[in-house]
């Protein structure tokens, strides 16, 4: 089957995670900010199952666990602060989906 590249859009939880449903063994290119909104880009085998997996995003200067997980991409963004707006880079990471979570 030809593999194709899907877009899926990122909007983490207050614990900067997300679970997003892949096809089996996508695989993540970048991560970007399009149109104010943080955009996730895979190649991806559309006749594969589909599995859940979970992501963190993490700020750049936040302290992270003693495994944050797999890196996935570090990315560039604006963000709401106290003095308007300003710039951020974050930084996802791939960790194991638990059920629940």
């Amino acid at each position: 089957m030809a593999k194709v590249i899907y877009k899926y859009a990122i909007q983490p939880n207050d614990k900067g995670e997300v679970v997003l449903d892949l096809p089996s063994a996508a695989m993540v290119l970048d991560v970007q900010p399009q149109m104010g909104d943080l955009q996730m880009w895979a190649l991806v085998d559309k006749a594969q199952p589909v599995q859940k997996r979970k992501f963190v995003m993490y700020m750049t200067g936040q302290e992270l666990p003693s495994y944050p997980g797999e890196h996935v991409a570090t990315f560039q963004a604006m963000a709401l602060s106290p003095d308007g707006v300003a710039p951020i880079v974050s930084h996802l990471f791939e960790v194991p989906f638990h059920g629940t979570n």
